[in-house]
């Protein structure tokens, strides 16, 4: 190939490039506003930049795919947990999680509690079959899961008269999970690496028991579960310039992507990331010598308290780590969770409020019980709780002025 006909040939068009173009940019600003596209489109490059197969696909159902997650506002980041872009063949599908689910219902401010958690072997629930309530009597005996079970609590309807809100249950056992995951879940009889049944079987069963209950009893506001699974009208796309075959998405691109958002990208958070900084024990120099001051590296982490974006992501990295660990959170972890986050602000009256918007800030859950184990470690770690003469617990200095700084940041 002559040097002339290189430079003639139309360069091939990166999903990036696609997704950037003024009109698919427009696209993504009517449904989630000009502040909110640009971090949007960040994710889904994210997303598909950790995925091998995500990176085969078509640009536009990649794309049709990300515009339905965003009117939903449910993120495609896959360590949130909310919603997933998974490859069949050449194409892209969204699949809603678990939390997703769990978000979409909350959003209407019309559920008092909605939870759903695992049956341990020996856990027996019994289902009073006249009011549909159920009790789970005997007592765990492992680890073993047997099922699932899901349940909601709507706030009292005063105006209507209803003065107890409307209530219900749902268990699943896993063979009934299962069974139904064969029967209704594209998903689930897919080969490939990515198949969310196998690399997240639990928040699988998880979103399949949740499902079914707001299917059949929830409110959700004229959205129903059936519009989130639908496909939208967003196929009318514009063709890709020039169409390439697959970029191949290299560390080094993820890491710019990541840079372009403002998050860590060489590094993982560790254990110690919480950890004070501390003096270095090298001798000081006899006579300090004055330097030009430098601008700082974007790159480098800083120093603490971090910015609430950034802590954000240090929160999420430690808790898939403790995930990736299997780590398991202990019942005295989760119960005393959010009393220890209250002492953040201690002394100030509201403390409980502010304490739920800085767990619903770091986790998007407004609950301890609605946490994975996972998550409960990391906001533990992040606390790092210290007794005081006293033998009160109160948070780290860090901590609490991190707290103060999401505070501020949400008030804006």
């Amino acid at each position: 190939m002559t040097e002339e006909t290189a430079l003639a040939k139309p360069k091939k068009q990166s999903l990036r490039e696609y997704m950037r173009s003024a009109e698919i940019t427009t696209r993504f600003t009517e449904i989630v506003g000009r502040g909110e596209a640009n971090s949007f489109i960040s994710s889904v490059l994210i997303a598909v930049a950790s995925n091998d197969a995500l990176q085969k696909c078509e640009m536009q159902s990649i794309v049709s795919s990300a515009l339905r997650a965003a009117t939903l506002k449910l993120s495609v980041d896959p360590s949130t947990g909310y919603a997933y872009l998974v490859p069949f063949g050449n194409q892209a599908t969204l699949i809603v999680g678990y939390k997703g689910f769990y978000q979409r219902a909350i959003n209407t401010g019309k559920y008092r509690y909605i939870n759903i958690f695992e049956v341990f072997e020996g856990e027996q629930p019994l289902e009073n079959r006249f009011t549909g309530e159920y009790t789970i009597t005997g007592g765990k005996k492992s680890d073993k899961v047997i099922g699932i079970m899901g349940y909601f609590e709507m706030f009292p309807n005063w105006k209507g008269g209803q003065k107890e809100g409307y209530k219900k249950y749902l268990y699943m056992t896993l063979p009934e999970i299962e069974a139904h995951a064969k029967k209704w879940s594209k998903s689930y009889a897919s080969d490939n690496n990515n198949n969310i049944w196998k690399k997240d079987r639990r928040s699988m069963e998880k979103k399949t028991v949740l499902r079914q209950l707001l299917t059949k009893w929830a409110d959700l506001s004229g959205a129903s579960m059936a519009d989130i699974d639908a496909d939208g009208d967003f196929n009318n796309l514009p063709e890709p310039a020039d169409a390439p075959p697959p970029e191949v998405v290299t560390k080094a691109v993820e890491n710019r992507i990541m840079k372009e958002m403002g998050f860590e990208s060489e590094e993982e958070v560790t254990e110690g990331e919480f950890e004070e900084e501390k003096p270095s024990q090298e001798a000081p120099p006899e006579k300090k010598v004055e330097e030009p001051v430098q601008k700082t590296d974007p790159s480098e982490k800083p120093k603490r308290p971090y910015e609430p974006e950034y802590l954000k992501q240090a929160v999420i990295k430690m808790a898939l780590k403790f995930q990736a660990d299997k780590t398991m959170a202990k019942p005295t972890d989760r119960g005393s969770l959010l009393p220890q986050m209250r002492m953040l602000f201690v002394g100030i009256k509201e403390d409980r409020e502010l304490a739920v918007k800085v767990l619903t800030y770091l986790t998007g859950q407004d609950n301890s019980t609605s946490l994975e184990d996972h998550e409960v470690l990391a906001i533990k770690s992040w606390l790092d709780t210290k007794p005081t003469d006293s033998g009160e617990l109160l948070p780290s200095t860090n901590a609490t002025h991190e707290a103060e700084k999401i505070i501020a940041f949400l008030n804006k």
